[in-house]
């Protein structure tokens, strides 16, 4: 599935606050180069990007106004985040920045998630098998 095939899956709100976000162009994250915004909610917005140092591709969730008015909130997700990390079946946190304006996570790029590669029709009954397995255990960890 193409990025553009993906944004019709997005509610209409969705697609107007991205576009207005993509105009307004990406928030400045110290070591970061921000190139695509891949969504946004209540909370904010999820870009996609490079760590300048390493050149890794990563998702930079950016926290909007909403919870900067409430970093308590920011604050338990990153400790949530904290105690996940190293269970293989969830995603890690890489760096995070709540002091700066916004505030800020960073994690690794997932190139392709699960629903595009089974929508591809690229997956076989045991891959998918073996997914669940590893969706069961990272729901548990959470």
């Amino acid at each position: 599935m193409n990025q553009d095939q993906e944004t019709l899956l997005q509610s209409e709100d969705q697609q107007t606050k991205i576009l207005q976000a993509s105009r307004v162009g990406p928030p400045q994250i110290p070591g970061y180069e921000l190139q695509l915004l891949l969504g946004t909610g209540s909370y904010g917005q999820v870009w996609g990007g490079l760590q300048k140092s390493t050149g890794q591709r990563v998702a930079v969730k950016v926290f909007g106004e909403r919870c900067q008015e409430d970093l308590d909130y920011v604050r338990r997700e990153l400790d949530r985040l904290k105690e996940v990390a190293d269970h293989p079946s969830v995603v890690g946190l890489l760096d995070a920045n709540l002091d700066h304006h916004p505030a800020f996570f960073v994690m690794p790029w997932l190139a392709q998630s699960l629903s595009q590669r089974v929508r591809a029709g690229k997956t076989t009954m045991s891959e998918l098998a073996e997914w669940m397995k590893e969706l069961a255990a990272g729901l548990q960890q959470i």
